[in-house]
This record gives C-alpha cells, structure tokens and sequence, in this order.
C-alpha cells in the first residue's frame, strides 16, 4: 500500500515558495494528463510519500505546511503506483452538465471532496474512490475525516461524469462557506480578518453559517449576513439582540429577513454590542486557533 498526498496547489497564494520546493520531489500534475493541460501550472500534484516517512522529512515537512492553511492537501492510500493513479484521478476531473457544457469537477480541494462524494451519481462516486483504500482530510471544522474507498487493484474505465441539475445544487448548497468568505473579504476592509490564519477564518464562517440554518435561515443574503454580523460585531450577537430572539419564529418560517430585524435594533444596542464583541471576538478566534495545535503528522 502506497500513501501519497493531493496537493490543491493553486488555493493559498502563501504557499508558492513551498510548492516550488516541492517540486523537486517526484510528482504528478493532474491537469498535464487531463483537458485542463492549457493551465497545468495552476494543476493539483499528486506526491508519493516514503514508506515510513514523518514530518522530519524534507518533503512531509513541507506539505504539513500546507496543511496549516487547512484544506490544500489530503492524503490517500492506494496500491496503485502514481503514474496510474494520477491517469485515473486525472480522467475523473471533467464534468458534463445538462446543456452538454464541460465542468471541472474541483474534488481535489478537501473542503468539497465529502461533498463530491456525497452527491455526485454512486456510480461516479464508486468510481473515483475505485482504487483509493483511504483518503483523509480535515473537515471544514478542522477535524481529520476518512474516507473509505474501493480497494480496487486497478482502475476502471473513465468517462465525464454527467452533472444533473440537482446535483449542481446540491454543490452550490455545499460550497456556499466559500462564496461567503470571497465576499466578505472583497467588501470589508482587509485589515479586519488579519488576525485570522485563511483556514481558521474560513471554519468560523462555516460554523456560522450552520448554526444560521438551525435558526430557520435559508437565503444566501441572510446567512450571509448572519456571518458578517459574527465575524465583525459579536460572535453571540443572535443570543444577545432582543429583536432576534423575539423575531426568531418569524425568520426561521419566512416571514421576515434578517435583514429586517437587524433594520429594528437601535443604535445604542449595537454600541453595547460592539463593546463586548472586541473581547468576544479574541477570545473565540484563539479559541478556534488552539484546535491547529495538535501535530498533523500524527496522521502518517
């Protein structure tokens, strides 16, 4: 059994200068064997790790680096040798949607990899995980997960995967925590999430908008809302605004928008707001990078 690691290269601008060094170690390009070869340099690598290796090795050190930044790599086993697996992770890379349009079907990034999984037709499914024994990768709570595979000693047949309408939905749905955290950081000013490592900012968008959708909240501008008003004035700010517990019903059957309820709070709730949330708000993100503490080599 082979263990090797997926790396999304293209995802965190921080880590070019690892992923240069990187590349003197043996590695496939996904995107060089694929219809995406015109940008093969923005392609994810797939690197072969040493039997036995820890984080004391050159190359581990460097993708557990990676790993810092939360999803840019996952690792996965399999008794294929790299050449073959690359072919067929690289044949499992295009998508046809319902008007005959080619998608690029973006598993490799671990933050939509379960999605992928979950949603894709079994058949697609089934076949991507073909000849993976186990494909690892933090969560978007920042928690390792496995994924089981086939165990297959070799690899299927590969043909574009046909992209239903629902599953397009179903996609969008999953990766709705990656709109959100683009547009929060294209209108507000830079320097307010500074503090915040990419993948930590990213997971307390992800935890918001969750617990948004347990309150009733189901429109895009609401939830997005709700993750602005956490990140920026209070982490509890649905806990601690007396229009939002009173309007509660109300938001979760459809009535109103969050929107509207925020338009009822008088200014001097917000000032009250803003003042504890500046303790709040340090206090949850330290919280949040304090789970990064534990050795992700611990899962060689």
């Amino acid at each position: 059994m082979q263990w090797y690691a997926l790396v999304d290269a293209a995802q965190v601008p921080e880590l070019h200068r690892q992923k240069s060094r990187a590349l003197d170690f043996p590695h496939a390009n996904l995107f060089s064997l694929s219809k995406e070869h015109g940008i093969a340099k923005y392609g994810p690598l797939l690197f072969p790790l040493e039997a036995g290796a820890r984080s004391r090795h050159p190359l581990v050190a460097l993708l557990l680096q990676g790993m810092r930044y939360g999803w840019t790599v996952s690792w996965l086993s399999s008794t294929l040798p790299m050449d073959a697996l690359a072919k067929h992770l690289a044949g499992h890379l295009n998508g046809m949607l319902d008007d005959d349009k080619d998608v690029l079907l973006r598993y490799y990034d671990a933050r939509l990899l379960p999605a992928f999984v979950q949603h894709l037709p079994p058949e697609a499914s089934a076949a991507l995980l073909a000849p993976v024994a186990q494909w690892i990768y933090w969560d978007r709570q920042l928690r390792l997960a496995c994924i089981e595979g086939g165990r297959q000693a070799d690899s299927p047949g590969v043909r574009d995967t046909a992209i239903s309408a629902a599953v397009q939905a179903a996609m969008a749905h999953a990766a709705l925590g990656d709109l959100i955290c683009s547009t929060m950081y294209e209108e507000a000013d830079a320097s307010e999430f500074e503090q915040w490592l990419p993948h930590a900012f990213y997971s307390a968008v992800q935890r918001k908008i969750d617990q948004a959708r347990r309150f009733g909240l189901k429109e895009v501008a609401d939830l997005q809302l709700f993750a602005s008003l956490a990140l920026q004035v209070h982490p509890d700010f649905h806990q601690l605004l007396s229009s939002f517990q009173h309007e509660q019903a109300n938001l979760a059957s459809g009535k109103i928008s969050l929107v509207d309820v925020v338009h009822q709070v008088p200014d001097r709730e917000w000032e009250r707001l803003g003042a504890s949330g500046v303790s709040a708000l340090r206090d949850w993100r330290l919280s949040i990078n304090q789970q990064l503490a534990a050795d992700p080599a611990a899962i060689l």
